[in-house]
């Protein structure tokens, strides 16, 4: 059979809700007799090419996911790029499975996904992403100490000496 698309792919699961093995077939409808889920039948065309703006030097970047507006992943990847160039490979090398990253000068970053990629990543919303540095960690330390007091007494003559001292 050709490559037809507007035929829709469908796989038929058993009474555990596993799916059938070799059961996947193209229909233009669900077929009326078993259990059966319609599933994504031409993943190779529906990836998706995201792009979006860095500075060109960064240090300690983060990759952000978001689907469909809402922030899904944050990966932390403690490297520091010198340039875009550089961060490309970086990404690629760190982060291969999120898809090719890539550049087309100046600022621009690509990042091209397979729609596998989309599935696992996103399945229900279109997805995009930034790479930001990672701000950095400001630490307070507040310690409260309560004061001590030592009380020395001597006998003869009558004399008290109250040291009162905070300690450290």
């Amino acid at each position: 059979m050709a490559n037809q698309r507007n035929l829709k792919a469908f796989v038929r699961y058993d009474g555990s809700g596993r799916v059938v093995a070799g059961s996947l077939i193209l229909r233009k409808q669900k077929p009326k007799v078993g259990r059966w889920q319609e599933i994504q039948g031409y993943a190779c065309c529906n990836g998706a090419t995201l792009t979006t703006t860095v500075t060109t030097t960064i240090t300690n970047f983060q990759v952000k996911i978001f689907c469909g507006g809402t922030l899904t992943e944050t990966l932390i990847s403690g490297q520091n790029s010198s340039s875009v160039a550089d961060l490309v490979t970086k990404l690629n090398a760190t982060y291969s499975l999120l898809g090719v990253f890539s550049t087309t000068g100046g600022t621009n970053l690509t990042l091209v996904m397979t729609g596998a990629q989309v599935q696992a990543i996103c399945p229900n919303s279109a997805p995009t992403f930034t790479v930001t540095a990672v701000p950095p960690v400001t630490t307070t330390t507040t310690t409260t100490v309560a004061p001590t007091t030592t009380t020395t007494t001597t006998a003869a003559p009558s004399t008290t000496t109250t040291t009162t001292t905070a300690a450290l």
